[in-house]
């Protein structure tokens, strides 16, 4: 940036220098001193554009190798215009340095646009050629009040083209040169906006040379000899200048401050047009009619520009939903993704009243990798794609069926009565995905296993339900895969030892705050007591159970002040007691078989998942009998 300052500032500094010049000497020798550095700076930017055009490919190369032909048609019209001053030459009719600085005029503008690939949208292109049509005409604006209505006044009405064409044409690539220059500097300072600015300065300039020819004033006069210098040197800068690569030059101007440079020569169209009404002039029916265009352009740029903020403000929504949507889903599926899964789990587990649970179902596919590589990765995603289909039908509203990647499923069941009714759910997941599915042009069945874990209350974890799922998922999977298996937390029972003046204890665990205890159990006329669960302060108590002459004895049982009875049926010689506990209309059984060889056994079987589920609140719980996890064995 230091450097390119440095040589703004000595292009600048020699531009001075020669208008300086060209105002002290004579006009002949005025022109040598013009021409000497242009022809300088001309060649200059000759090799260095044909540099560029090594380093390109394509339409910039294109571009490169037209830069160096203006560049070098320019310093072959300087060094002619160089030796008509000098006498050296006569000058013939048409002169052929107008002519050769003409076409590198007209190459200019080629070059920049061949050098600045056109991107973007119909619509964008659109825009573009809307911008280019407003700066042109608020071009002409200024330049007709400024120069042109004057010049028209003094010449033959035969030369109105050439008068009002050549003018016409520097305005169109000054217009251009705004445009591109809207783009282009919001990389920075680049060989594509010094090559923009260098036209733009021509434009001005040229109208400064004309009005100098047509009012008879020295060619170089007015500052023309220092513009012309000074356009050259920026040439010279561009062709040593960085050149962007195409994909990172602008299509839309974006945020960008130079993206209203377009709207620059509008708003001095309208000041100088408002600073000759000031003055008295009225303006013609020129001006009028170039105003009115000007400003219905802009209202039509301004109109196309709503259109597409609107549009892009719809797209950005777009996004932000379909972005907020792949945060939580997974993207192949659509299913809840492990976020999305965690947060329900916390909603729904915290929403979990005492008395019911959070069932957590883990499903993984039986024999996907087989698909997978037999069919290809293409098929794979088509099964899982079914799969979660079916998943999301056969479970409905009844919970969140969730993604956690590969083959492995999530069915998030809140509220559920118990352990039971989540395998139900699970079977039923089953049998939904069991239906023949057609991937890959063969017919496969979708075969999967499932494991259940169950959570209480409002306390549950979502992590401690998905290890004890894979746990139970495990376990069906070593049955035979295709089965449905149940996480249950099994209380530990630890052998009984009778003998004389011993004691044996098997202690159940804790569940809900309630505890199991079984003590002291005794054999050959000592006395056995047990101990039943206690629930929120209250003790059940079953006292002096006692054998003699193979006989069992059940004394009253007393809990909370209710009393309740057990009857002892026989049956085949064998005789079956049975305890029942009534508290707070809760029942609880107990049942004990004795056998004709004088041992007794007595089993308390209760299912935890199910008592947790069924019997929280207050009062002790409701043994189930249907399945029997503590045994107590002891001798009659």
């Amino acid at each position: 940036m230091r450097n390119i300052r440095g040589w703004l500032a000595a292009a600048a500094a020699a531009g001075v220098l020669t208008q300086l010049l060209v105002g002290a000497l004579p006009e002949r020798q005025g022109v040598v001193a013009a021409s000497v550095p242009l022809v300088l700076l001309s060649t200059y930017a000759v090799a260095g554009h044909l540099r560029q055009a090594r380093g390109a490919r394509g339409r910039m190369r294109a571009g490169w190798i037209v830069a160096a032909a203006a560049s070098a048609l320019w310093a072959a019209a300087n060094l002619m215009y160089l030796l008509d001053a000098a006498g050296a030459v006569a000058r013939p009719e048409p002169n052929p340095a107008e002519v050769t600085s003409l076409t590198a005029v007209a190459l200019t503008p080629v070059a920049l646009l061949l050098c600045t690939p056109g991107r973007g949208s119909p619509a964008v292109r659109v825009r573009r050629a809307i911008d280019g049509i407003v700066v042109f005409a608020a071009f002409f604006l200024v330049a007709w009040q400024l120069v042109l209505r004057d010049v028209l006044t003094v010449v033959e009405p035969r030369v109105y083209p050439l008068v009002l064409g050549f003018p016409g044409f520097e305005l169109a690539c000054g217009a251009a040169a705004v445009v591109l220059l809207s783009r282009s500097l919001s990389r920075g300072p680049n060989a594509l906006s010094f090559l923009a600015v260098s036209m733009l300065v021509f434009t001005v300039v040229n109208l400064g040379y004309i009005a100098n020819l047509v009012y008879g004033e020295p060619a170089y006069a007015g500052g023309v000899g220092a513009g012309y210098t000074f356009a050259s040197a920026l040439i010279a800068l561009a062709s040593r200048s960085v050149v962007p690569p195409p994909d990172t030059i602008e299509s839309e101007h974006g945020s960008s401050r130079w993206g209203l440079l377009p709207y620059v020569p509008v708003a001095a169209a309208f000041g100088t047009a408002a600073v000759l009404l000031a003055r008295g002039e009225v303006p013609g029916p020129t001006e009028v009619w170039l105003l009115l265009g000007t400003a219905g352009l802009v209202v039509l740029r301004q109109l196309l520009s709503a259109r597409t903020n609107q549009g892009l403000l719809w797209d950005l929504t777009e996004q932000r939903a379909m972005l907020a949507h792949l945060a939580y889903h997974d993207a192949l599926t659509g299913l809840a993704n492990r976020t999305l899964l965690a947060r329900r789990a916390a909603d729904d587990i915290a929403a979990t009243p005492p008395g019911a649970a959070t069932a957590v179902i883990l499903l993984d596919l039986d024999g996907f990798k087989q698909v997978n590589d037999g069919l290809g990765h293409a098929a794979g995603d088509e099964l899982l794609v079914a799969a979660a289909q079916r998943l999301t039908a056969a479970t409905g509203d009844a919970g969140t069926v969730a993604r956690l990647g590969g083959d492995e499923f999530v069915v998030l069941l809140p509220r559920v009565t118990g352990g039971r009714a989540a395998e139900e759910v699970a079977r039923r997941i089953l049998t939904h995905l069991a239906a023949p599915v057609t991937v890959a042009g063969a017919s496969l069945r979708i075969r999967a296993s499932a494991g259940v874990a169950l959570g209480h209350g409002p306390g549950a974890d979502l992590d401690a339900l998905l290890r004890d799922a894979d746990l139970a998922l495990y376990e069906a999977k070593a049955d035979g895969r295709g089965r449905v298996a149940r996480h249950r937390r099994r209380s530990q029972a630890v052998a009984l030892e009778p003998g004389d003046g011993r004691r044996s204890q098997a202690v159940a665990p804790e569940a809900d705050g309630r505890r199991s205890q079984a003590v002291a159990l005794e054999a050959d006329g000592r006395r056995s007591q047990a101990v039943a669960p206690e629930a929120d302060g209250r003790r059940s108590q079953a006292v002096a159970l006692e054998a003699a002459g193979r006989r069992s004895q059940a004394v009253a049982l007393e809990a909370d002040g209710r009393r309740s009875q057990a009857v002892a049926p026989e049956a085949d010689g064998r005789r079956s007691q049975a305890v029942a506990l009534e508290a707070d209309g809760r029942r609880s059984q107990a049942v004990a078989l004795e056998a004709d060889d004088g041992r007794r056994s007595q089993a308390v079987g209760a299912d935890l998942d199910d008592l947790q589920a069924q019997g929280a609140g207050d009062g002790p719980g409701v043994l189930l009998g249907s399945e029997v996890h503590h045994r107590v064995a002891g001798r009659r």
